[in-house]
C-alpha cells in the first residue's frame, strides 16, 4: 500500500502508521468504532437507533468520570473509504441524539 494514497488528515495518518508497521490491508479484520455523546448516558432512543443498524453495539461506561461511549464493530477490509463512510453514516444517526462517530481502531 502506498502511504501517499491517503488524505492528509487524522484518519489518513492512522493508515500511514498502520502501513509503516506492516499492517496487511489485503486481509479482512475487525474494525472498532466508537460513538461519543455530548451527554452521558445517551437516551434510550439513541441506543435503539444505533442498535437498529449495529445490533451488537455495546455501551462502555466510566462511572468515575461520568462518561462513556458506544462501541460497534465492522468486519471487512480496512480501507479509508470504509472508515469514512461508516463514520459518516453512524454520525448521521447519532447526531439526532447528541452523538458523533469519529474514532476507530484495529488490533494489529
Amino acid at each position: 500500500m502506498q502511504t501517499d494514497s491517503w488524505p492528509n488528515d487524522a484518519d489518513g495518518d492512522v493508515f500511514q502508521r498502520l502501513d509503516s508497521n506492516g499492517f496487511d490491508f489485503s486481509k479482512t479484520c475487525i474494525i472498532d468504532f466508537n460513538i461519543d455523546f455530548a451527554h452521558w448516558p445517551p437516551s434510550e432512543q439513541a441506543i435503539k437507533a444505533i442498535k437498529r443498524v449495529f445490533p451488537e453495539a455495546t455501551m462502555h461506561e466510566d462511572k468515575e468520570e461520568g462518561s462513556g461511549y458506544i462501541l460497534f464493530q465492522v468486519n471487512g477490509l480496512l480501507t479509508y473509504e470504509c472508515v469514512m463512510e461508516t463514520q459518516a453514516r453512524t454520525s448521521a444517526i447519532a447526531a439526532e441524539h447528541g452523538g458523533k462517530c469519529d474514532s476507530w481502531g484495529v488490533l494489529h
